[in-house]
């Protein structure tokens, strides 16, 4: 079904945003994932219809995906790469329904909703999540710039009126938006009677390639002092026992080969922690071996892998679109400990940052995190958030009050005086 939108009717509250003039109904230029989107203007962008409907064949789909995907800014998680190696892999019990957008016959944004049962310590809802399923396993892939794919103009159009149309659907409770950027529209609109949480929100800083160039130089010694240091002590260790070499896989044989390495090391790491890591997981194996498989020969995939003579030191598993670096995955060894000034990972960034600067890359994004590392590395950033819009329900209000509850308690924790009267830490 079609649902038809009439301008000049207003049917959602803006929230969180200091720019919207409420008398003009305006909102100012921003800035949205480095894209600087016109919102909604004098002259706003407004749609023939949005529907939702059941997921098409895929080789219908990709089509109009790839089309629309021609006339809009986008990341990689919203690519074809992304999006059509997920449905392809996805089990027969999950679902998806395909949320579009069109205006003078043609389509100008598409998103992917799947309906989940959502459980947490003191609830259990409905869920209807965005290009992702609801279960942990599935998404384990780790989407982020989450979002609608929206033809440039479009985007705030697309969002406000593509989340109300979600939000007018019966079968669900809230809607679920992971790791989209805090500027994304859908972080603007709320539909009128829902209420928005933010169950989470990090840093997400990347390297502006860019301005490394501008600046020209070496790029460790336009860092701070501390990490300068640490830098060139552990290059200077890695030296001792053989020349550095960066290299990045030549074929799709090496990659994979690249990739199970990887794997080793990144497992081992994770079980000195107590923990498994990523790659324990079936579907995120099967997603990478596809979408490597299908998509490496078109330059999406970057494998890198740093040595110290024949001592493999790190990999990185990269994914590159549309000049933008995304640093996806790792795999440090961790036993190169000649002395504690080691550092693999510190040392295989920056080595993979200069050899995307030199090849005239735009930006190395780290992706979503708090690691300090990347806030050190990082010349610039933006903030991922995940949020939830609910329906009026009294186990939300239930949850909300223990979770704050709970959160005062800890807070009061924190700053009690500890047995010497400093504060303790715990």
């Amino acid at each position: 079904m079609s649902l038809p939108f009439v301008p000049g009717v207003p049917f959602l509250h803006i929230d969180m945003d200091p720019d919207y003039d409420r008398k003009t109904g305006e909102i100012g230029s921003r800035p949205l994932g480095g894209v600087l989107y016109d919102c909604v203007k004098a002259k706003p962008s407004w749609l023939s219809a949005i529907e939702i409907v059941p997921l098409p064949p895929l080789v219908v789909l990709e089509a109009a995906w790839r089309e629309l995907e021609a006339r809009s800014e986008l990341t990689v998680f919203l690519s074809w790469a992304w999006i059509g190696t997920w449905l392809k892999l996805l089990p027969p019990t999950v679902e998806p329904r395909l949320v579009r957008a069109t205006s003078d016959g043609r389509d100008v944004g598409l998103a992917v909703v799947c309906d989940h049962r959502v459980k947490r310590r003191l609830v259990r809802a409905r869920g209807c999540f965005m290009n992702c399923t609801g279960d942990p396993d599935l998404d384990e892939i780790t989407i982020e710039f989450n979002g609608f794919l929206a033809e440039r103009g479009f985007e705030v159009a697309v969002a406000r009126q593509g989340i109300e149309q979600i939000a007018t659907q019966g079968g669900w409770d809230e809607i679920e938006v992971s790791a989209c950027l805090a500027t994304n529209p859908l972080n603007l609109f709320v539909p009128e009677g829902l209420r928005r949480e933010t169950r989470r929100q990090r840093a997400a800083h990347h390297v502006d390639l860019e301005v490394l160039r501008a600046a020209g130089g070496d790029f460790v010694d336009g860092l701070e002092r501390g990490m300068r240091q640490k830098l060139k002590r552990s290059i200077r260790d890695f030296e001792s026992v053989g020349p550095l070499r960066l290299e990045a896989a030549a074929s799709l044989e090496e990659a994979l080969a690249f990739l199970e390495d990887l794997k080793v090391l990144h497992v081992k790491a994770w079980l000195s922690r107590g923990k498994t890591g990523s790659f324990a997981n079936l579907f995120l194996n099967r997603f990478h071996d596809a979408l490597i498989r299908s998509h490496f020969d078109q330059g999406l995939v970057q494998m890198l892998r740093l040595s110290a003579g024949d001592r493999r030191v790190g990999f990185l598993y990269n994914l590159v679109h549309r000049g933008v670096v995304y640093q996806y995955q790792s795999g440090f060894d961790l036993d190169a400990s000649r002395g504690s000034g080691w550092r693999p990972g510190l040392v295989s960034h920056v080595r993979a940052i200069e050899l995307n600067r030199d090849a005239g890359l735009a930006r190395y994004d780290f992706l979503a995190g708090d690691q300090r590392y990347k806030k050190e590395l990082g010349n610039a950033g933006d903030s991922m958030v995940w949020i939830t819009l609910q329906r009026p329900r009294i186990k939300f209000a239930v949850e909300r009050f223990v979770r704050n509850r709970v959160q005062a308690w800890r807070a009061r924790r924190s700053t009690d005086p500890g047995p010497d009267g400093d504060s303790a830490t715990r």
